[in-house]
């Protein structure tokens, strides 16, 4: 007598185990190598417009991007996440130099990035974080994985002390 999990003979599960990978292993129902995946003529469009986009004064979403690209209007209104992250986009970035290991050290050092400031031809760094540099790297990388965001409301505190009250709460 077999022994079960959940219910199902194990016999029967190995069974079932054993199908679904040979039929993942045949040449009909298996899954497709990503190593030689070629790009299409649209995904090699796709990759172009993303990093000319990242160039441009006004950026277009990746919906636009897709539409100028021969897309039909289904796929490039709900599947554009899709259409950028697949093998074939990817492999056609890759032939423009934009592979993961560079946009990692790219990132990388824009996530780094301090505070400097020209002085008398010289360009001077302090240890103070540079938060424009790496909310735009932050935001590109966003844009280009398709990431939502959202505008936080940014709100000002104005607070006025006349110099005789700063001298009392320093001690002056």
């Amino acid at each position: 007598m077999s022994t079960t999990k959940g219910g199902v003979p194990v016999d029967k599960l190995d069974i079932v185990a054993k199908r679904r990978e040979a039929r993942e292993h045949s040449s009909r129902g298996g899954k497709k190598s990503n190593e030689n995946t070629k790009p299409t003529e649209r995904q090699r469009r796709v990759a172009k417009m993303l990093i000319e986009n990242e160039k441009a004064e006004k950026p277009k979403t990746q919906t636009q991007i897709l539409r100028d690209a021969g897309y039909a209007e289904a796929t490039a209104a709900t599947k554009p996440g899709i259409v950028v992250a697949s093998p074939g986009v990817r492999k056609a970035l890759a032939e423009w130099g934009f592979t993961p290991e560079r946009v990692n050290h790219v990132l990388n050092e824009a996530l780094d990035a301090k505070q400097g400031a020209w002085f008398k031809g010289e360009y001077h760094t302090s240890d103070e974080a540079d938060h424009k540099v790496r909310l735009a790297a932050t935001s590109t990388l966003g844009d280009f994985a398709g990431i939502k965001k959202y505008q936080v409301e940014q709100r000002s505190v104005n607070v006025n002390i006349d110099g005789k009250d700063l001298a009392d709460m320093l001690g002056l």
